[in-house]
This record gives structure tokens, sequence and C-alpha cells, in this order.
């Protein structure tokens, strides 16, 4: 399902046993750079009220950029981190949750 937010961005995310799983958070290129990610995460949360998850993957180029936005959101690693590597991409993975 996708949950779209104004001309900014949108969100694909699944419902699986009362969790709502983000999958893609997406904020068009032209809107980048203006906290639209935590706006769209806040709205998206209020919309459900309940607990989110999310399972975040960063290539390494971009180092905690993107796990740094999921942690000013609000959400909490939950387990271990694991590195992957992609078409000779390095990526690290970790599940977050919103409460």
């Amino acid at each position: 399902m996708i949950f779209y937010y104004k001309n900014i961005g949108y969100i694909s995310y699944e419902i699986n046993n009362d969790n709502i799983f983000i999958n893609i958070l997406h904020v068009y290129k032209n809107k980048r750079g203006n906290n639209y990610s935590y706006e769209m995460i806040s709205e998206f949360k209020d919309f459900f009220n309940t607990k989110l998850k999310l399972f975040a993957k960063e290539d390494m180029e971009r180092y905690n950029k993107l796990f740094n936005l999921y942690e000013k959101c609000g959400f909490k690693k939950i387990g271990k981190e694991s590195i992957s590597n992609i078409d000779n991409k390095c990526y690290r993975k970790q599940l977050f949750e919103l409460t």
C-alpha cells in the first residue's frame, strides 16, 4: 500500500499481524533537504496511531545519514545490524521500531 504525502513524497508500507512495516520512505528529489521526511513520518504515525517498524538499508557511502534520520524521527534500533554486499556495493541493514 502507498501513503502519499502532499506533493512531497510517499511511504510504501505493509500491514502484517497488526504491525505496520515501512518498506520505502521516498521524498521527491526536488523536495529533499527540507526535513520533509520527519513531517511525513509524523503524519503517517498519527494516521495509524500504532507501532511502526522499518528495515533500513543504507549504503556505506552515505554512512549514518539515513540511520540518523530515522533516529531523529524517534525510531529505535532493534536487534543487530547486518552488512551485505549487493552488486559490489556495501550496505548495512537495521530493523527500527517507532512506538
